[in-house]
């Protein structure tokens, strides 16, 4: 009899341990794939939050800007140099911290600019190094564009040469002072949407038309910082680079007990 009852304990005790055995691998492989998945990042604390920034400058594969800071500038916000002759126009030359993604996104973000030069460029760009714009050229890109210019700033919605909307309606800020906007952008299929708005609380102001483009996986997805003259300077910061379909979570404990309850509810099932 009490052998019955040991060899019982002994096996529901390699059960019980298997069990969370299983429970620790699931949550941990959980939590890395959801982290993965994320385009997000807050840009608090003093640098990146999500592992799977990559930078490029002048498409430079990990070439990073001489001057960038998280928090150092401004607490909470993500700063990037406008270093000298960089644009987003006939080329891609600017300082440019980006994802690569496959399928479908939906990511915005909230950009504040200073400057005193006479063009400046900043915004959210998806790129295919891969796909061939109009005149058959590699890369190709959808931008929503944050131009400041000698009197003014305007949005421009653009592929690579040439725009889609080359003036959002109702956003000319003077050139003087500093400005900031909010900006998003998604692709669903081969459909290109993008929005602004000037305050966090607004309804978004979509930019018509839509965009239809092939654009090749998997695509660099991000934002960027140019200032497209040889002289001058200028601040470009971002508070956040959010991903609305697949929300980045700050630490890998805040996801544990999502991940926990899901998988002992699981085995309870069982």
């Amino acid at each position: 009899m009490h052998r019955k009852i040991g060899v019982r304990v002994m096996f529901f005790n390699k059960l019980a341990i298997s069990h969370i055995i299983l429970i620790a691998l699931m949550c941990t492989l959980l939590t890395l794939n959801l982290m993965a998945k994320s385009l997000g990042d807050p840009f608090d604390g003093d640098k990146l939050q999500n592992p799977e920034w990559k930078w490029k400058s002048k498409r430079v594969e990990g070439e990073k800007p001489e001057k960038w800071d998280v928090g150092k500038t401004k607490k909470g916000w993500l700063h990037i140099d406008a270093a000298p002759n960089r644009n987003l126009w006939a080329d891609d030359t600017t300082n440019r911290l980006y994802h690569e993604h496959s399928g479908d996104f939906d990511v915005e973000t909230h950009v504040f600019m200073h400057y005193a030069t006479k063009s400046i460029v900043s915004g959210v760009v998806a790129l295919s190094e891969s796909t061939k714009d109009g005149k058959g050229r590699k890369p190709e890109w959808v931008t929503m564009k944050l131009w400041g210019r000698g009197g003014d700033a305007i949005l421009q919605y653009q592929v690579r040469e040439g725009g889609i909307n080359n003036e959002a309606p109702g956003f000319k800020p003077p050139a003087a002072k500093p400005m900031d906007v909010y900006i998003r952008l998604a692709r669903k299929g081969k459909t290109f949407t993008t929005w602004w708005k000037t305050k966090e609380k607004d309804e978004w102001l979509e930019v018509e038309p839509t965009k239809t483009l092939d654009l090749k996986d998997p695509i660099e997805i991000g934002i960027y910082a140019g200032n497209c003259e040889g002289v001058g300077k200028g601040d470009i910061q971002y508070e956040y680079f959010k991903d609305n379909l697949e929300p980045f979570a700050v630490s890998a404990e805040q996801k544990l007990p999502i991940s926990w309850g899901a998988i002992k509810g699981r085995l309870q099932e069982n």
